[in-house]
């Protein structure tokens, strides 16, 4: 029998290997069983000289490069010219799959090199992540947070709302038509300007003839801006925010923060002492651009662009169903649904989506993303 030190050991080389093998973008030749291999080229067009020898089915390679179904490649385990250009596909037939099953028998160290070749110490020396006790197989290199019921929490006030409803009342009465309050806040959201401006603005941009001493006197008699700076200066720190905040960057993740709010509520971050915890801050109102938007994933890919993360190395969390987990994966991220209570409007809303569309990962507290470190992986 195999000691316990033996045997953590182990456990522990294999948990490295597999770590490293999802960074090194590994694939298998699984063609040309009957032609003693699948050709391979010097350059990645088919019209480049062919090598002397095939690779061989059943070779372990790293990708190096990937243009157009060609793959330049680097051979970890089996017979064939160590470095080449082959096709992944041939007439509809697959010569080539991507793979993550490593065999004991291949030298860890084998893996590993490949993994520092794709993706550099840096990365590799990175945590992976548990959400809710699974682990994700598909790698993470970016976590990126909504903000407001999030990673703060919030005393509503609604001035937004309750100046709109008036505001909507009065076009009626005057006969200038309705006003749509969900067009209205997404405005407030995507324009740059003091509170009360903006409400005006978004307003007008809907009823043009409505009187501008009318609204005025509206925000006068509600203290409209007195409200909406009492609003921000509510926001707190959920229990967990700093600390899983912090852990992520420890582990070697980029963190990022998307968020859609008017201007005056991004200066929570700062007042609750968070905002050089993100790499990369991503704000609806400074884009023109608000999550949740049908055709509009702009401010998404904004996001991975500037945290240089391809989209599908990033994981959203947030707790609205439609602007932080459809539209996550829609734009090609990852993303889990953060749902704090049963009685949460994440929950309702998840109730009404057909099944197809429902979270397929879903957290009650952020302290459910565990960083699981290199070490714990058996780096040591």
């Amino acid at each position: 029998f195999l000691s316990t030190k033996r045997l953590h050991k182990a456990t522990c080389t294999r948990a490295c290997r597999h770590r490293h093998a999802m960074a090194a973008q590994l694939w298998r030749v699984v063609g040309g069983e009957q032609q003693c291999g699948i050709l391979v080229r010097e350059g990645p067009s088919t019209a480049t000289a062919l090598l002397g020898q095939r690779l061989a089915a059943g070779a372990l390679v790293s990708q190096l490069e990937l243009h157009g179904g060609r793959l330049r490649y680097r051979r970890i385990t089996g017979c064939g010219p160590e470095e080449g250009w082959v096709s992944v596909v041939v007439s509809g037939r697959a010569l080539c799959t991507r793979t993550e099953d490593v065999d004991d028998d291949i030298p860890a160290a084998s893996v590993k090199a490949a993994a520092l070749e794709a993706c550099g110490p840096e990365e590799l020396l990175a945590g992976t992540l548990r959400v809710g006790g699974t682990r994700l197989r598909h790698p993470v290199r970016a976590v990126i947070f909504d903000m407001y019921d999030t990673l703060l929490r919030i005393q509503h006030r609604g001035p937004w709302r309750k100046f709109f409803r008036a505001a909507a009342d009065k076009g009626r009465c005057i006969g200038l038509g309705s006003l749509d309050i969900a067009r209205a806040s997404l405005f407030v959201q995507t324009h740059l300007g003091a509170p009360a401006e903006v409400a005006v603005q978004a307003v007008v941009d809907q009823l043009p003839g409505i009187d501008l001493g009318m609204l005025e006197s509206l925000l006068s008699s509600q203290a409209f801006e007195r409200e909406v700076f009492a609003e921000v200066a509510s926001a707190e720190l959920f229990p967990e925010t700093r600390d899983s905040l912090t852990q992520l960057r420890k582990a070697g993740f980029k963190v990022g923060l998307v968020s859609n709010l008017a201007s005056p509520y991004a200066a929570a971050l700062e007042a609750c002492g968070i905002q050089n915890l993100f790499d990369v801050m991503v704000f609806s109102f400074q884009e023109g651009l608000a999550k949740g938007q049908p055709g509009n994933l702009g401010i998404y890919q904004r996001a991975h662009e500037r945290l240089s993360v391809p989209l599908a190395e990033c994981l959203f969390v947030g707790d609205s169903v439609v602007a932080d987990y459809s539209g996550p994966i829609e734009a090609g991220m990852q993303a889990v649904h953060l749902d704090r209570s049963s009685c949460s409007v994440g929950a309702m809303q998840a109730q009404t989506l057909e099944s197809s569309r429902r979270p397929r990962l879903t957290i009650s507290s952020l302290a459910e993303l565990e960083v699981v470190s290199f070490s714990q992986q058996g780096a040591g």
